[in-house]
């Protein structure tokens, strides 16, 4: 079951998705740019020259923010296809391949960046992070970074921050059961 936490910041909001050992973090912060991260309460050594992963899983059924995700993975898709201008930039044809969306954060140059990778997977959408490699071992992240304002992926950017303006909607003290969570449980059930 998720726990979500959300805290007001001088610069918006930042939420907390709790998920057993995992949490997602999504923030707006003070440079008007929205961040997500990962963090773990498991602490796993990895060797420097590695890019590690985190994983992050939201049962669909949890909350209904998971629904904008989908939605905001399909307005990706159709984009895509629709806009031919974005075909001509190596990082459009990389943004959305096979069903799933691999965002490189706005922070550092492509292949040095943290990266984020967004897929539905059943009933599931699954987070994948991979941290940034930077020659500084410091300066080494989870952290995407969504650039409101130059970003590599403009006008793809948007669609996150609509997700994140979503979520500051989300009332977790005032949940309603949509019908498809309740066919969902009932098909948990069954397995069962």
């Amino acid at each position: 079951m998720l726990n979500i936490t959300k805290t007001k910041t001088s610069s918006g909001y930042e939420f907390v998705i709790n998920n057993g050992d995992i949490s997602l973090v999504i923030l707006y912060a003070s440079n008007l740019d929205l961040y997500w991260t990962i963090e773990s309460k498991k602490y796993i050594p990895v060797p420097n020259d590695l890019k590690t992963c985190n994983v992050f899983e939201i049962q669909g059924s949890e909350f209904n923010w998971c629904e904008t995700q989908e939605d905001e993975i399909n307005l990706i898709k159709r984009n895509k296809k629709i806009n031919s201008s974005f075909k001509k930039h190596d990082e459009y044809k990389r943004l959305f391949s096979n069903g799933i969306i691999t965002w490189h954060s706005d922070d550092f140059p492509y292949d040095k960046a943290s990266i984020l990778t967004m897929k539905k997977i059943n009933e599931e959408f699954v987070l994948n992070f991979q941290k940034s490699l930077t020659d500084e071992h410091f300066y080494q992240t989870y952290a995407i970074r969504f650039r409101n304002s130059g970003s590599r992926y403009q006008p793809f950017n948007c669609i996150f921050m609509r997700m994140y303006l979503d979520l500051i909607k989300y009332d977790p003290d005032y949940h309603q059961i949509h019908f498809e969570e309740l066919n969902h449980k009932m098909k948990i059930k069954k397995l069962k």
